[in-house]
């Protein structure tokens, strides 16, 4: 028999995943014995906005199906849903899973804080292939009474299943525990601040980009409600597909060579923070030296025509300049805010702030993930001044539209801190 959505009050009942093949609908406050349905599978489940999974009710009654052998006289009380089992009673409909629901109905999550251990055989003391870390899905392969055979990654092997949300059980976990992201389908997705094509555009997202998205906030058919800046907004469902972030498993040879490498970016990470170091002493050596008069000397401030910019703007530029010149002092960071407005200006990319930050090739930070990372928690309260300063038009960099740190720069220019400008 097939089953269909049926909803009570603000509740879905939801079919289980296992097959019944006996079905009878119970009224509100109900109640009946498993005597009556002798073996038969019984489901007692719903569906609710506020624990978005699957609860049962009754002695012995699990989430989902269950085949009750021990006890036939335990009661099943029906609290404002309904009750499957035996006889059939009244019409019933059809029930269906969603197509999210239909991607879990062979998945597997691990139940740890930490990771599971993915074993070559199923027996604890087989060899241990790879791991499975909190946050991370695997596709059953085949399902034991003690053991499940799973795939993901690279990983292939045997976990317990008591370490295990499984289906739907694993859909309600990952929903309450992992991040969920609307991805762009098309290139310029406006973000906009309410449910309205007119409303203000808060952000704008290229293809593939991904934005988190608010589960908290109901919305209409045509809108997903996301998050910028930890304000609620909104993008067109049409225009994105809303995906549960999990992570996949590790074999031991895929970890201990993501160590090795995270060792080895640190070990870079020091050494250009030591190059850097010297580099800018030797700067502030050469200033105060008697031949630094034939260094270049910083234009003087002058006053342009200024750039119109919402507070989105003024947001934008001012985390660039804290990715760029964060440790830098307020003239560097105003510098860098300058360059970036007269390449606006001067009708770089678009001719608009976002066009020119965004860039291919030009500006690291848009590139790398690190000027989002930094919108997420806000920029400095020093870099927004600079950004609105430089915004207003002024420059302190004589119009060039380059820079580069002098550690890493043959060029020739002004030197403001451990920056050049040219």
């Amino acid at each position: 028999m097939r089953f269909n959505k049926k909803v009570i009050g603000s509740m879905t009942v939801l079919s289980s995943l296992c097959v019944m093949t006996t079905v009878a609908a119970m009224t509100n406050n109900g109640e009946d014995t498993l005597a009556k349905y002798k073996n038969n599978k019984v489901v007692t489940v719903a569906y609710t906005e506020s624990n978005r999974g699957r609860a049962g009710k009754g002695l012995n009654v699990s989430r989902t199906s269950l085949e009750n052998k021990k006890d036939t006289n335990a009661t099943i009380k029906v609290q404002g849903y309904e009750a499957v089992g035996e006889k059939i009673k009244g019409v019933l409909q059809e029930l269906k899973l969603s197509d999210e629901e239909k991607e879990w109905t062979d998945a597997l999550m691990p139940k740890v804080e930490d990771f599971l251990l993915v074993r070559a055989d199923a027996n604890q003391d087989a060899q241990v292939v790879g791991k499975l870390y909190k946050g991370s899905k695997a596709t059953v392969v085949e399902k034991g009474e003690q053991w499940t055979k799973i795939s993901s990654g690279n990983v292939q092997g045997y976990v317990r299943n008591d370490m295990c949300y499984f289906g739907l059980d694993a859909l309600n976990y990952a929903s309450q525990n992992c991040e969920t992201v609307a991805i762009s389908k098309t290139e310029g997705l406006r973000v906009r601040s309410t449910q309205d094509t007119n409303a203000e555009v808060t952000k704008v997202l290229a293809t593939g980009e991904s934005i988190q998205v608010d589960r908290g906030t109901q919305t209409n058919d045509e809108w997903v409600a996301v998050k910028v800046n930890d304000a609620t907004n909104f993008v067109s469902k049409q225009f994105v597909d809303v995906k549960i972030k999990t992570n996949v498993g590790i074999t031991l040879e895929e970890e201990a060579a993501a160590a090795r490498a995270a060792e080895e970016a640190k070990k870079k990470e020091e050494e250009a923070a030591a190059k850097k170091a010297k580099a800018d002493n030797s700067v502030r050596q050469e200033s105060s030296s008697p031949k630094a008069t034939s260094q270049k000397a910083a234009p003087a401030r002058t006053q342009g025509s200024s750039l119109a910019a919402s507070s989105n703007d003024v947001t934008l530029l001012a985390a660039l300049i804290q990715c760029e010149a964060g440790g830098e002092s307020y003239e560097c960071q105003l510098a860098v805010g300058a360059v970036v407005v007269n390449r606006v200006q001067s009708g770089y990319a678009d001719g608009t702030l976002y066009g020119v930050i965004y860039q291919r090739g030009q500006f690291g930070p848009a590139m790398t993930g690190k000027l989002e990372r930094t919108l997420a928690k806000g920029p400095s309260a020093t870099s927004i001044r600079a950004a609105q300063e430089a915004l207003s038009g002024v420059d302190n960099v004589g119009g060039v539209k380059n820079f580069r740190d002098v550690s890493s720069s043959s060029y020739s220019g002004h030197v403001i801190g451990g920056m050049v400008f040219f």
